[in-house]
This record gives structure tokens, sequence and C-alpha cells, in this order.
């Protein structure tokens, strides 16, 4: 399972996260979208969700570490965003896949994709929006 964290705070029952890094057609040879889409169990805490809403100040702006796991549980890699913000956010009740009717939070789920940015896209050095650091080789079975 990921380990992710946001402005220091670990978030805990990460599912699943797709690690994007895209160049736009219309631009490509500026700054790269780079950015994480993250499913995680519908959650009590509001963390994540106050951070969506937050105001066009710096607190919408944190740092966020992803380390991405082997099965055996040892990091394969470890992603930064060192300037991120919340692109979009939604919570959903049984999505597809889920087991309507059932009274189990198992379906519940928050999507929220974390982008990273920089505030000229002239100041882009290909690694001052998202750095990757190796992990280790997956051990075998034991």
């Amino acid at each position: 399972m990921p380990k992710l964290t946001i402005g220091g705070e670990e978030i805990k029952g990460v599912m699943k996260v797709d690690v994007r890094i895209y160049h736009t057609t219309r631009d490509p040879e500026r700054v790269p979208i780079m950015e994480w889409d993250v499913t995680l169990g519908l959650q009590n805490k509001v963390s994540l969700a106050m951070w969506a809403l937050a105001k066009e100040d710096l607190t919408r702006f944190k740092k966020c570490i992803l380390e991405v796991k082997h099965r055996d549980g040892t990091t394969a890699h470890t992603w930064t965003l060192i300037k991120a913000f919340v692109h979009s956010y939604s919570e959903s009740e049984f999505p597809p896949g889920g087991v309507a009717g059932i009274a189990s939070d198992a379906g519940n789920a928050v999507n929220i994709v974390i982008r990273g940015t920089l505030l000229h896209p002239e100041d882009y050095s290909g690694t001052n929006v998202m750095t990757v650091g190796e992990g280790k080789a997956e051990g075998p079975p034991s």
C-alpha cells in the first residue's frame, strides 16, 4: 500500500495512486503537468477536504511525498511534489464496482488529484516541481 504524506501529515487508507507526467500538445517545451490521482477510503477526518477548499494564499500549497511500495513492503520509488495543490476532489458512496445496498464503508471512496506547480514556467529546471528517488529491488518471497 502506498504511503502518502501531505504537509507533514500521513494520510491513511490509500488504495490506489497513479503518478502522471504529461506534456500538453499546445506547448510541449514548457512545464509538463505533474500530478497524482489518489483513491482512498472515505475518512472521518476532513483535512483533505479542507485543503481542497483552501483560499488562494500559501495554505493552498503543500509539500507532498508518495512512497510507492513493492509487494514485500520495500519502497520502489519516492515521489515528491515540492509545491502542490488540490486540482480536484470528490467523494463517492458505492462507486462502480462497489456493492450498493450493503451497510459497509467498503465502497465509499475519496478521489483527489494533487498537482505540482511553479510560480513562473521559465523557472522550470526539471526537478523543481516533482522529484523521484530510487528505492530497493523487491526481495524474494519468504
